[in-house]
């Protein structure tokens, strides 16, 4: 694919439970269907102690950080109910940058939260095909 736009993106992901951030990673790198660089990051590179105030501070810059270069946000819905704090910042400071948030529906179907629907340009079913399709579609 040598030649091709390489688009920059954030997945919302959770430190405790990653395993549907890491197998979305790996569905988009089998694909081939685009290149990518992820700009989150993920639990082994920097964990943070949500609990003390200065350390989620420092996390929410962190978000900023990752967020602010990238081409479009893809939020993991599935990972609403437990981690809808985290979710909603990456949504908001996605919104503060004019970064498409792409929802991405649960790998069981469920449905995904109105919270997120209302903040997302397009809501796609977990699979590649339809991921690549909007990332190429709403990417800035």
């Amino acid at each position: 694919m040598s030649g091709s736009k390489i688009y920059d993106l954030f997945l919302s992901h959770a430190w405790k439970d990653d395993q549907d951030y890491h197998e979305l990673v790996k569905m988009l790198e089998s694909s081939g269907a685009i290149e990518f660089k992820i700009y989150s990051v993920p639990r082994y590179d920097s964990p943070v102690d949500i609990e003390n105030a200065a350390e989620k501070n420092k996390l929410i810059s962190m978000l900023d950080q990752q967020i602010n270069p990238v081409d479009c946000v893809l939020i993991l819905s599935s990972m609403y109910g437990s981690d809808s704090y985290w979710i909603t910042k990456e949504i908001k400071i996605a919104k503060a940058y004019c970064k498409p948030v792409i929802a991405v529906k649960p790998k069981e179907q469920g449905k995904v939260p109105k919270a997120i629907q209302d903040d997302a340009v397009k809501v796609v079913a977990w699979d590649a095909g339809s991921i690549v399709d909007a990332i190429k579609l709403h990417a800035v």
